[in-house]
């Protein structure tokens, strides 16, 4: 029997399970990444991770959690620096990311260290062949969307960074995130007030640093993928000098959020401020997200926890079902089948 009322459909959907699991995610990638890193201890000072979509946007989060130098290159060829200190991640869950199987290869033909991040796939393949070594990441069931497993990938991360000797005490600070993931009572609650007022609306969401590249952009591409509708994103104070003015006038179905971080000095929260008085005045819908105090990782997935049950919400209230992504798999398929270069 299909559940017919939203409360029944949110019970019953598998990617609502999968995101209510996150706080347990950060302890998987953790566990998985043990030890894997440590050949290259002491021969390493940076981390390129060569990944698209939810493969690599974690590489982004997980900068906001340890010092240690990650650079992302989403391409073909690695678009950064290759030295012998710089390991290359190649990073898929699927294991078959085609431009991550292409940079995968590049950094093997520019003979810098190189490493796997992934659930299996042509990756693990490749990556076994040369005895590279390979960081498994695992479904926790069997229909466990990939793009689901952020905090698995940003544990994984965290601990590479830990047992590569670029990081220190890393642990604590992902047990703290998932702590305060666990103790947001209210995030369902708040989540479907706001996505009952983005409903058959465009979000733009806009945050200030760091919180732009990293939470902004991915509520962004989870409004894409689990809600199935466009979305955009920009930084604050990028925004107030060029798309601003893009709502001066016939600015469409757009709703703005904005992600405010009380920690930004004074001049800041008064532009952030000005922003929305400014977009108000316009016409323009705007919602203010206030970012809890904390850690940058635990202000970032806060935010991002909370909008995994909005885009999930959006979906089921259009009838629309959040797991699958039929408009990106039909795209890959009319590319046609891609040939490794060892192939």
């Amino acid at each position: 029997m299909v559940p017919d009322s939203l409360d029944a459909r949110l019970a019953a959907d598998p990617m609502i399970a999968a995101v209510r699991g996150l706080p347990e995610h950060f302890a998987i990638g953790w566990r998985a990444a043990a030890d894997v890193g440590r050949s290259f201890a002491g021969a390493i000072d940076r981390i390129v991770v060569a990944g698209l979509g939810g493969s690599a946007f974690p590489a982004d989060l997980a900068s906001l959690a340890v010092p240690c130098p990650i650079a992302v290159s989403r391409d073909y060829v690695i678009r950064a620096p290759l030295d012998p200190r710089t390991l290359v991640v190649a990073s898929s869950f699927s294991g078959n990311t085609e431009e991550t199987l292409a940079a995968f290869e590049d950094a093997a033909r520019r003979g810098v260290p190189r490493m796997a991040l992934t659930g299996g796939g042509r990756l693990a393949e490749l990556a076994a062949a040369a005895g590279v070594p390979i960081i498994r990441l695992s479904k926790p069931f069997p229909t466990f969307q990939p793009r689901a497993a952020t905090a698995m990938f940003v544990g994984a991360l965290a601990r590479l960074c830990e047992d590569l000797g670029l990081a220190s005490d890393v642990r604590p600070r992902l047990d703290r995130v998932a702590d305060r993931i666990r103790e947001a009572r209210d995030t369902e609650s708040r989540a479907a007030q706001l996505a009952d007022a983005l409903r058959g609306r465009i979000p733009v969401i806009l945050a200030t640093a760091p919180f732009g590249r990293t939470a902004a952009r991915i509520i962004k591409i989870k409004l894409n993928e689990n809600a199935k509708i466009a979305a955009f994103w920009n930084t604050i104070p990028e925004f107030n000098h060029n798309e601003l003015v893009g709502f001066t006038d016939r600015h469409g179905p757009f709703s703005v959020v904005i992600l405010r971080d009380p920690s930004v000095p004074e001049r800041m929260a008064h532009r952030v401020e000005m922003t929305r008085k400014t977009l108000v005045e316009s016409g323009v819908p705007v919602h203010m997200v206030d970012l809890p105090t904390g850690e940058p990782l635990e202000q970032a997935f806060t935010a991002l926890y909370l909008f995994d049950f909005v885009s999930c919400r959006l979906a089921l209230q259009a009838g629309i079902d959040p797991n699958p992504v039929a408009l990106i798999e039909s795209f890959k398929a009319s590319l046609g089948p891609y040939r490794s270069p060892a192939d």
